[in-house]
Order: C-alpha cells, then sequence, then structure tokens
C-alpha cells in the first residue's frame, strides 16, 4: 500500500522511514534485511520488519488465489477505509493494482 500510495505521500513517507533508521533496534532489523539507509522506501522498511515478527507477506501464503482479487476488488469499493486511502480507492481497477502487488511476494516466503 505504501508503494502505491507514495504517488502522493512520499514526503511523508520519507519522514517515517528516517524514523524508523533512527531506532537502533530496527535499523539493525533493516541493515539484517538489506537494507540500506537513503535507499529503501517505506515499503521495503515495513516488509523487513513484518518479515523479521515473521507474518505472511503475500495473499498466497493465506491461501488467496489470483482467481478471487475481482471479487475482492469489487467487495472493497464500498469499504470507507478504502475512500480514506491517501488515493481514495474509488474504482475495482485501483484496488486490483494493489492486489497484484500482494498476490504473490517478489521475495521467498520464510517458512
Amino acid at each position: 500500500m505504501q508503494k502505491f500510495n507514495a504517488k502522493v505521500n512520499s514526503e511523508q513517507q520519507n519522514k517515517v522511514v528516517a524514523a524508523l533508521w533512527s531506532e537502533p533496534v530496527v535499523a539493525e532489523v533493516l541493515k539484517k534485511h538489506s537494507l540500506a539507509e537513503g535507499q529503501a522506501d517505506l515499503g521495503d522498511a515495513l516488509d523487513a520488519i513484518i518479515r523479521e515478527l515473521g507474518f505472511p507477506r503475500s495473499l498466497k501464503a493465506y491461501g488467496i488465489g489470483r482467481d478471487k482479487l475481482d471479487q475482492i476488488a469489487e467487495n472493497s469499493v464500498g469499504d470507507i477505509c478504502c475512500t480514506w486511502n491517501a488515493i481514495p480507492l474509488v474504482k475495482p481497477g485501483q484496488i486490483l493494482e494493489i492486489l497484484e502487488m500482494c498476490i504473490e511476494d517478489a521475495k521467498e516466503e520464510k517458512s
């Protein structure tokens, strides 16, 4: 979601990334996951933190396949949280763009 929203709020995201790097424990986690300060964006940083916590990073890990994406997108359009997003999500195509980023993580899921 951060990568999708960066089109409109990258300045705010950069402030959050800087705050994360300023915390020594978090900085170690980010480095452990091969991130470099000044190069990793908020999506990368949150991905590393969530991986470190051991949470799944893809819809596939939850048993959700590409065959469900259209239905999820259609059902999400009316959700109030979608309209509150930094880029209001009012069309199924917007939601599909985000879901495609989440269907299969580019990095291998850790067991």
